[in-house]
């Protein structure tokens, strides 16, 4: 088992919906899942609706493309589209920062929206 972090955001209007129907699946796909609280955060540059956010840690026994096809199916069921990003509305996004340990979004890691939730889930 492989132990992973997955970043989790919605700013579609159905946010409080999507957010819990996100993270009650991945405790469903993830082994140990824990998960942060859900929290607000601003829209990265400013243009959009603010985002729900929160921050799961959990394990699989599948490789980081498998795990990673998962969570872009499931995105795209919850509504996700190509237009998602011209339109600034995110139904569900799930990504994966850490897998197995190695680092996969750095960037993202430092961002905010997600450092509060790792912290929160860091102390517990």
């Amino acid at each position: 088992m492989k132990k992973v972090i997955v970043s989790i955001g919605s700013n579609a209007p159905s946010r409080d919906y999507m957010m819990d129907a996100a993270v009650k699946w991945l405790h469903e796909v993830l082994s140990e899942c824990a998960t942060s609280d859900i929290y607000e955060t601003p829209e990265y540059s400013g243009r959009y609706p603010a985002y729900f956010n929160c921050v799961a840690i959990g394990f699989t026994a599948h490789d980081s493309a498998t795990l990673n096809g998962l969570l872009k199916d499931y995105e795209r069921k919850s509504g996700r589209t190509s237009e998602s990003k011209i339109t600034g509305i995110v139904p569900i996004d799930l990504d994966i920062v850490e897998y197995d340990g190695k680092l996969l979004r750095p960037v993202e890691f430092e961002r905010e929206y997600f450092a509060i939730g790792y912290r929160q889930l860091c102390r517990q």
